[in-house]
């Protein structure tokens, strides 16, 4: 008979029973455990505790950012939740921020605009660059302005194909941000794979070219109609992201499919500036009596800070390192930035080393 769970409130008794699961769920190998409630009060207390059920789950997200990945029967999982990112906390070169947020905003707010012209509501990003610049850091800020939910797919899952692809598009709410992450690590250009081998047949699995192996069982016509095909979601933001924009096929990259894309170089010295004023503008770590007093300095006289991240952003190359790799400097010396900046050069040079070919 399964679980029995009985909840009493108001003079009302409700039983609760899980059922044995089924084989397989409609269109996937996932086994299900559905619910059935029984009342003997009023259909409207019960109707009330459901609705009450709802709102505080619902509440518990208020000022978080829920991400779902895929798993591996083609259904969307709730992973994890994390509290809005502003986005102020993301440093990025230019006006780069308010570009993109403008953008999306207009799309988010203009859906009849699209209706009354025919147009699929759907709007498209690429990011791309080297790694460790905020690409996936600037998606989870993105989407806790824009108060969406993030859903995440890796072409990398093994379990995926064509058809569990294409469902888990569907199956995305239509006001949310779709991640395809380093979707260059699955598909890469015909003109770049052709060489490879003559024998493959347009369509198939890519392999990775180094070792022969399967990298995704996703055909490269599986994803294009999942992104744009006729059963493809609408009122979703899709963001890919990539290290090599240049491995990518055209096709992929089009207008209709990526309609802005956005660069995410090495830091330039006006974002090193201002992420060392940003890390110590505030105590980062649980107060101390030396960190408060150091807080205090800055706070009451903040051209110190400003003339220690301007020295500190002069002993990083333009465009030198990666901002992650600024910021796990940072990270060792997050109570001492007088420290950070005499350290700069030896953080540099060793940066530089590690990225010299072996």
């Amino acid at each position: 008979m399964g679980e029995r769970i009985v909840v009493s409130t108001i003079g009302h008794l409700w039983h609760a029973r899980n059922s044995p699961p089924p084989a397989v769920t409609h269109h996937t190998n996932k086994p299900t455990h559905p619910t059935h409630v029984q009342s003997n009060g009023a259909r409207k207390a019960l109707e009330d505790l459901v609705e009450e059920s709802r709102r505080k789950y619902a509440e518990r997200d208020l000022q978080r950012t829920v991400i779902y990945s895929a798993d591996q029967y083609g259904n969307w999982r709730r992973t994890r939740s994390r509290p809005i990112r502003p986005l102020s906390t993301i440093v990025l070169d230019g006006s780069t921020k308010q570009t993109v947020l403008c953008d999306a905003l207009e799309f988010l707010k203009n859906e009849k605009w699209y209706a009354d012209r025919g147009i699929p509501y759907r709007r498209g990003y690429m990011f791309y660059g080297y790694p460790g610049t905020g690409k996936t850091s600037f998606v989870t800020a993105l989407a806790g302005e824009l108060k969406l939910n993030i859903y995440v797919i890796s072409l990398a899952n093994k379990g995926l194909t064509d058809e569990t692809l294409t469902e888990l598009m569907v199956d995305t709410p239509p006001r949310c941000i779709l991640l395809l992450e380093d979707i260059d690590a699955a598909f890469v250009s015909r003109s770049l794979t052709s060489t490879v081998s003559a024998t493959t047949r347009p369509g198939t699995p890519a392999e990775n070219q180094n070792s022969g192996s399967i990298v995704t069982n996703v055909t490269f016509s599986g994803l294009l109609n999942a992104i744009d095909g006729v059963a493809a979601q609408e009122g979703r933001i899709l963001v890919m992201t990539t290290n090599h924009i240049e491995k990518l096929d055209p096709a992929l990259i089009r207008p209709g499919r990526v309609d802005v894309k956005v660069l995410f170089d090495k830091a330039t010295r006006a974002q090193v500036k201002d992420l060392f004023v940003q890390f110590f503008i505030k105590p980062p770590v649980p107060a101390t009596d030396e960190t408060i007093v150091q807080s205090s300095i800055f706070e009451d006289n903040p051209s110190a800070l400003e003339d220690l991240a301007m020295q500190f952003s002069q002993r990083v190359p333009e465009k030198g390192v990666s901002m992650a790799a600024v910021q796990g400097h940072l990270m060792r010396y997050k109570s001492s930035p007088e420290d950070a900046v005499k350290e700069a050069e030896a953080f540099v040079q060793s940066v530089l080393g590690s990225q010299l070919p072996q």
